[in-house]
């Protein structure tokens, strides 16, 4: 009996040993799975806004427009019923929102699209058939003169009216043949200008100052009432009424002024003479406490 018990102990682990191994089934490769596709194509979309359609309407008919959009993929599409359709001047060319344009007064309007933050534009002349546009520039030794009345004259009569802008430029839309223009205002004698026009023209008036300012001035300068006149942040009595010895000299419209007499941290500044207008841009002049 004492010798029994490690065989049958023995004889037990081998049968476990062999119940183990022919339970365990051989390795199988483990399948590959097709795993969905993750790349899709990017959806097309639009890159800008063109439109199509005539640059010169005669007034009381009509013209189509056309929107046309230019895709990523390198495709057109016609968006002229789904953008946003509008005129700069409605009583020039008024415009609906399918793109249809009614010419009105003679003129020149911009018509402009919009989709999806996209947008463009497109200059139209409204003209009579046989008619043009008249442009020009009206200037004082190369400086625009703006304000400025332009008429075309029938004879001493004026037929057409129009003012010079910002930058001195003027339009007149209907005019042919042989014509006078006149320009006048601003202290500037008349001059008139004659010419044929057969197409697009221009006529450009090259004014000289009527004034010369050049001379010996004073320069007078008050604070205002706002300023405060005592505490912490009053200005300096010295200060709130200011006389300078001052000299302008002229070279065309173009002003320089000197000033002296006091204790300027910048002795002087520039003009400009508009015919019967001077104007003065004084910025920087400072006193120096």
């Amino acid at each position: 009996m004492p010798r029994s018990t490690p065989v049958t102990l023995a004889a037990t682990a081998l049968v476990a040993s062999a119940i183990i191994s022919c339970d365990k089934s051989p390795t199988q490769p483990t399948p590959l799975t097709s795993q969905p596709s993750t790349t899709t194509s990017a959806t097309p979309s639009l890159q800008s806004i063109r439109i199509e359609g005539p640059m010169s309407v005669p007034p009381g008919t009509n013209a189509q427009y056309t929107a046309v959009g230019l895709i990523s993929d390198g495709t057109t599409r016609d968006m002229t019923s789904t953008v946003t359709w509008r005129s700069s001047d409605d009583a020039v060319l008024a415009i609906s929102p399918s793109g249809s344009a009614t010419g009105g007064k003679p003129g020149e309007a911009v018509i402009a699209v919009e989709n999806n933050g996209k947008r463009a534009g497109l200059g139209v002349l409204v003209l009579a058939p046989g008619t043009f546009r008249l442009t020009g520039l009206a200037s004082d030794g190369g400086v625009p003169v703006s304000g400025l009345t332009v008429d075309l004259l029938d004879g001493s009569r004026a037929i057409m009216s129009t003012k010079t802008d910002g930058n001195g430029i003027y339009r007149l839309y209907g005019v042919a043949g042989d014509i006078e223009v006149r320009v006048s205002g601003m202290g500037y004698p008349e001059q008139v200008n004659r010419l044929t026009v057969t197409g697009e023209a221009r006529s450009d008036f090259v004014l000289t100052s009527r004034s010369d300012q050049s001379g010996s001035y004073q320069l007078r300068i008050t604070a205002s009432a706002s300023c405060p006149s005592s505490g912490s942040w009053a200005l300096p009595a010295e200060a709130r009424v200011r006389t300078y010895d001052g000299t302008i000299t002229q070279n065309g419209p173009h002003l320089s002024v000197a000033l002296s007499g006091a204790p300027l941290i910048y002795r002087s500044f520039t003009g400009t003479v508009n015919g019967g207008t001077v104007t003065f841009d004084i910025h920087g002049v400072t006193i120096d406490y």
